[in-house]
């Protein structure tokens, strides 16, 4: 269950960081 937990946190902190490549990626195109 404990890995589970760290499993999905470290899932959750993933898309996080992807999505903020993301919006950095789409800040550079908008300057």
């Amino acid at each position: 269950k404990g890995v589970k937990t760290k499993k999905d946190m470290l899932l959750a902190e993933g898309v996080q960081f992807r999505n903020d490549s993301v919006d950095l990626l789409q800040s550079q195109w908008n300057t």
